[in-house]
């Protein structure tokens, strides 16, 4: 199941046809997928830019057209690689570097997705883009079926299987992903997550609210406001606000949460030291 079929699921079971996820996962990858509805699709933008982590395993001695196990076989080797020379190279993956990402990839060029280009048998050139990787860690390491299992810490727009297929490129061996478990998306994590079997349940009992998180939720990062009840008529009409005591020490056009004087988040703005005003970006209809 890819992202969008769980998205088509979702709105069926709350009965609504605003839904999003926020990242996408591939069909063969489990784990975290945060999804919004309704108004909070408003909030998809600012959690997709968040830092992600996963659990993923190699299989040596071969690379895919997919880079996993989906795809057909490109390039073979009969170089297997110890844990002592996995571990020698990961090092030079940690940081800001660059990455190509793999044709069969939601990439869009020339604005089509790039999997869309590959799977017609064209040819895809993707540009290297910057990446950050802020940890790489060997799990675990099976010599006799050649696998390898690693953590990962990660920027917005790395691709793991494209990180399999650097390492095996590095190791002279070639490799591809098996098994990929997205364990987090910012503060969205296994702890605060629901199976869509779980989440399936709750609705057939008319409990829909359950399975749901507060809209502000992973937006702590996020400088909060709050408005006098004045300001808050004014903001929710699409009106710029002037703030009486305005915060000190924030760089300008600062993207900040607006709460009402009750904690309700209410939509974000746009915050000019220089006058104090904030400018609505995005107001909740709620």
């Amino acid at each position: 199941m890819g992202s969008t079929d769980v998205v088509r699921h979702l709105r069926r079971l709350f009965r609504t046809r605003r839904v999003g996820h926020a990242g996408t996962l591939d069909p063969l990858a489990t784990g975290v997928l945060p999804v919004a509805l309704n108004e909070g699709t408003k909030c998809i933008p600012y959690i997709q830019n968040t830092e992600k982590a996963y659990e993923f395993t190699v299989k040596w001695g071969s690379q895919t057209t997919t880079d996993d196990l989906e795809g057909e076989i490109i390039h073979e080797s009969k170089i297997r690689p110890a844990e002592s020379d996995i571990q020698r190279v990961l090092p030079s993956f940690i940081g800001e570097t660059l990455q190509t990402p793999p044709p069969f990839s939601a990439v869009r060029i020339k604005g089509e997705r790039a999997h869309l280009k590959a799977r017609r048998g064209e040819t895809v050139e993707i540009p290297p883009r910057p990446i950050l990787i802020q940890e790489l860690e060997l799990l675990s390491h099976d010599e006799e079926a050649y696998e390898t299992q690693f953590r990962v810490h990660c920027g917005k727009g790395t691709y793991v299987r494209a990180l399999a297929r650097d390492l095996g490129q590095k190791l002279g061996c070639f490799g591809h992903v098996t098994a990929l478990r997205r364990t987090q998306v910012g503060a969205f994590n296994l702890s605060v997550a629901f199976s869509l079997e779980k989440i399936e349940e709750i609705c057939n009992k008319g409990e829909h609210g359950r399975s749901l998180l507060n809209l502000a939720f992973g937006l702590d990062d996020i400088l909060a406001i709050t408005f006098s009840k004045e300001h808050l008529s004014h903001f929710r009409k699409g009106m710029s606000v002037v703030l009486e005591k305005p915060p000190i020490g924030i760089a300008e056009n600062t993207l900040v949460k607006c709460l009402s004087a009750a904690g309700e988040f209410i939509g974000f703005g746009n915050f000019d030291p220089a006058t104090g005003v904030v400018n609505p970006k995005r107001v909740f209809n709620i």
